[in-house]
């Protein structure tokens, strides 16, 4: 049997079945007595902490949204990202092929990358009052590269762009799981499925609808809820797949941690090898 939510016997509004044996008006203040037929659902509704923690683990391991100067520097770094890989792979399959023209192609790829580093070399020396007036050897270069700026730029990389990945769970979270205003004013806030009254605990981020056990998150302005839903988002229908979305942004960030330092350990004796390959053809910085 499907019902209703319950009304005031005073002013008819919804009210919140509570824990007691009375529901109580906010707009009215009158008491309503619970029916027999609503006892098993405040029961359940008194039992499901459930909801409640998930939403505050949520709101908890989210963090802070990455600012907007990263995030210019991550739309940059994802245009980049694929025109170097696929110069990346035509250099490596010819070096694999055509060995005696692709080996010469990576060493001039790797000294023209170097140059950004070894400018960055001399500021440093120029800072610290130490300048350089020397040529820089290129396995010097190359060995800085990769101790110094690959494993801390790449990871930084890598959580920033799981921090919009996060962003972006999260304003889909808000959109779509944001529990709607209350009919009048000092009211309780309404189920965003059925729009029952919820029963909100002080300090609770969310809570399930007694009556369709919809997720309601519940501790979030209005003004934010309404720009965020003027958008388009993906819809959660409930907090796990929420959390599901937000775990999985993890591990794709864990993951490319993984493999970042699998390729650095796999490219970098090569590379010095490359450097070392220069400095014995005489090239400098």
């Amino acid at each position: 049997m499907r019902l209703h939510p319950l009304c005031c016997s005073g002013c008819g509004a919804p009210v919140p079945l509570g824990s007691g044996s009375v529901a109580r008006c906010a707009a009215c203040g009158a008491g309503t007595p619970i029916p027999p037929e609503y006892e098993q659902l405040q029961r359940v509704a008194q039992s499901a902490a459930r909801d409640t923690r998930m939403a505050e683990e949520l709101y908890g391991q989210i963090g802070a949204a990455p600012r907007a100067w990263e995030k210019q520097i991550l739309r940059g770094v994802a245009r980049a990202s694929g025109p170097l890989t696929g110069v990346g792979m035509l250099l490596g399959g010819i070096a694999i092929h055509y060995p005696p023209l692709g080996i010469p192609m990576m060493l001039a790829a790797l000294w023209v990358l170097g140059y950004p580093v070894s400018w960055v070399m001399r500021g440093f020396y120029w800072l610290t009052g130490r300048p350089h007036a020397g040529p820089l050897e290129a396995l010097t270069v190359l060995l800085v590269t990769m101790v110094l700026f690959v494993p801390p730029i790449g990871v930084w990389i890598i959580r920033k762009q799981r921090d919009a990945s996060l962003d972006g769970v999260r304003r889909d979270i808000h959109a779509s799981l944001a529990a709607s205003l209350p009919e009048r004013p000092g009211g309780p806030s309404r189920c965003r499925r059925c729009g029952a009254p919820l029963d909100v605990p002080a300090g609770a981020l969310g809570v399930a609808c007694t009556y369709c056990r919809t997720d309601n998150l519940v501790a979030l302005p209005p003004a934010w809820v309404a720009h965020v839903r003027a958008a388009d988002f993906q819809r959660f229908l409930r907090i796990d797949d929420a959390l599901n979305a937000f775990r999985t942004a993890k591990e794709t960030a864990r993951s490319r941690t993984w493999t970042l330092a699998f390729v650095w350990v796999l490219v970098g004796p090569a590379v010095l090898l490359a450097g070392w390959l220069m400095g014995k053809a005489r090239i400098t910085y």
